[in-house]
């Protein structure tokens, strides 16, 4: 079983987890038994480009699993910014719901 680290809030009396956001969704899906798959995108490139990156191997995962009738992305940080983007640029007929997670979003 996964164990995360978290830190107690005292001044707020909620747990912090410290940039593992992401990991309890990620658990749940598991748990529900729902597909998952990991995008790694470039921390030396611009979001833009990773945006970009992202949509091209997003098509090529839709087009290899023809069982697919939907996706749901998951972006951390500024993975949340990378999905974003993504999202603005999403023009097909698929539906994908984005969910960004600590992401420095304005």
């Amino acid at each position: 079983m996964h164990k995360m680290m978290v830190k107690k809030d005292m001044a707020h009396q909620i747990d912090v987890t410290k940039g593992f956001e992401w990991v309890s969704p990620i658990v749940e899906l598991s748990h529900r038994q729902i597909p998952v798959w990991f995008f790694k995108y470039d921390w030396d490139d611009c979001p833009e480009n990773s945006a970009d990156y992202l949509y091209r191997e997003t098509e090529k995962l839709i087009n290899n699993n023809s069982h697919l009738d939907s996706l749901w992305i998951i972006g951390h940080s500024l993975g949340g910014v990378v999905t974003s983007l993504f999202a603005e640029k999403w023009g097909r007929d698929f539906p994908i719901t984005i969910h960004s997670i600590a992401a420095p979003l304005a």
